[in-house]
């Protein structure tokens, strides 16, 4: 039992994608150096090894069909089905590609792993589950940020950590922060991303008490998480919801859209608001900041490591 890929240098193909993260770039840099620049095609497979996708972009349909009938498995890693519960929130032509990769895994995966038993679920209803298909909840791994001690901003923080794309509900936040500028600030970490012109329309007019981070470093976003006082996550929909986690492992308090994902993983530990109504924010923060307090009086959430990630991956790899 063997899985493809490994860890390397960074290639010159990785080095012209200085946004995606750096582990992911060395580990196709890896599989380039194996297969060959540019290469699209598996190797044969000896009997039982295993192609472990993480993320969505998979190999061609015909190739994935020609791994399973020479003996190859395929585990893959859904992270979410958004673009097709939403294709709203998506651009056109990546949505589409995006359901025909969900469509491939639920046609050649032996393997299905899940970042919830929300997602779970979401993905049996919609695809089924058969027999020979295995499905698993597999804990995420902890981003290496540095955990700095709490050195609070002048002025209250309320911090939001995400791509700044319709899902994500920055509108609802702008919209109603005039009401808050005089006594605190709203900072956003997080690309640009798209659908999204009206919110970009309003950060390109510098409201009062807004500051945008566009390209901030893991340094930087452990800094802020450290001078925060608290995190907004008004997203409208979620796989995991990493930043929610990020700010929990540091004892910070979240207000978060009610989501299930979200349920799931955190319980009663964070305030949950409905996702799309501004007086519900608006009430929320509003009590937050009387509160004046930065910190939760929760003990900080065990997050795995990604070795634990790993255990329980390869546990998964060794039941076939």
């Amino acid at each position: 039992m063997a899985a493809l890929g490994g860890v390397g240098r960074i290639d010159s193909i990785g080095r012209l994608q200085p946004w995606r993260d750096s582990g992911r770039r060395s580990a196709e840099g890896a599989l380039r150096a194996a297969l060959g620049r540019g290469a699209r095609a598996l190797p044969v497979p000896r009997a039982g090894q295993w192609l472990i996708c993480v993320g969505h972009s998979l190999p061609p349909p015909a190739e994935l069909q020609r791994w399973r009938m020479q003996g190859g498995e395929l585990g893959v890693l859904v992270h979410d089905l958004i673009p097709i519960e939403h294709p709203e929130w998506s651009r056109t032509a990546p949505a589409q590609r995006f359901a025909a990769a969900m469509q491939v895994v639920a046609q050649h995966a032996s393997l299905v792993l899940h970042l919830t038993g929300v997602g779970r679920d979401r993905w049996e209803a919609r695809y089924g589950h058969p027999i020979q298909q295995r499905h698993a909840v597999l804990p995420m791994g902890a981003t290496d940020l540095p955990l700095l001690s709490h050195t609070p901003h002048t002025r209250p923080s309320m911090l939001v950590v995400g791509t700044i794309e319709p899902r994500k509900g920055h509108e609802i936040l702008l919209d109603l922060w005039d009401q808050f500028a005089p006594v605190a600030d709203l900072r956003i970490i997080g690309k640009r991303g798209w659908n999204n012109d009206r919110v970009f329309s309003l950060l390109d007019r510098n409201p009062l008490g807004v500051i945008e981070i566009r390209n901030a470093s893991d340094a930087d976003l452990a800094r802020e998480y450290s001078a925060a006082h608290t995190l907004l996550f008004p997203s409208q929909a979620e796989g995991y919801g990493l930043p929610v986690m990020e700010a929990r492992v540091r004892n910070l308090h979240v207000i978060a859209s009610d989501l299930p994902q979200l349920r799931e993983l955190h319980g009663n530990t964070i305030q949950y608001v409905c996702p799309d109504s501004p007086a519900a924010w608006a009430l929320a923060i509003e009590q937050r900041l009387r509160e004046n307090i930065s910190n939760t009086n929760n003990h900080s959430v065990f997050w795995a490591s990604w070795d634990q990630s790993a255990r329980v991956l390869l546990s998964l790899l060794a039941v076939s």
